[in-house]
């Protein structure tokens, strides 16, 4: 069995950064000031053996965007950073019971405005490599 992706980069995620930030899946929530959120992108076709078929894909390769935010420019970015330590170049690990084989930045973490609160959000995307998910239930 298998969770959400965005769940278990939550979990990884709140586990590695620390009780100081909070990490939310599938939205940056409106308070506290100092916030990560893990939003799935898409992802990449699947990847088959020649003899698999429909469901039957050996590798899923999900993306994700991670937002990060807080009340100055350098606590975001240093938020950001955090994050990217955490997950680019990630190997082989079972999150929340899934395998997960690969993660890695697209790109530097970057600047990307600032909310209607004038707090600043960074952010960076993740091509993650991943085991097929055979369930949903968490």
């Amino acid at each position: 069995m298998g969770t959400l992706f965005a769940l278990d980069l939550r979990d990884y995620l709140a586990c590695g950064l620390g009780a100081a930030e909070t990490v939310t899946a599938g939205r940056l929530p409106a308070v506290p000031d100092r916030a990560v959120g893990v939003i799935e992108t898409g992802g990449l076709p699947s990847t088959h053996a020649m003899a698999s078929g429909p469901g039957l894909a050996l590798l899923e390769w999900p993306t994700t965007q991670v937002l990060s935010r807080a009340a100055t420019y350098q606590a975001a970015a240093q938020i950001a950073a955090n994050v990217q330590h955490r997950l680019d170049g990630l190997r082989a690990r079972t999150i929340n019971g899934t395998a997960y084989e690969w993660a890695q930045a697209l790109q530097q973490p970057f600047y990307l405005e600032d909310d209607a609160n004038g707090r600043v959000i960074f952010a960076c995307n993740y091509l993650v490599a991943k085991a097929r998910s055979t369930s949903t239930s968490t």
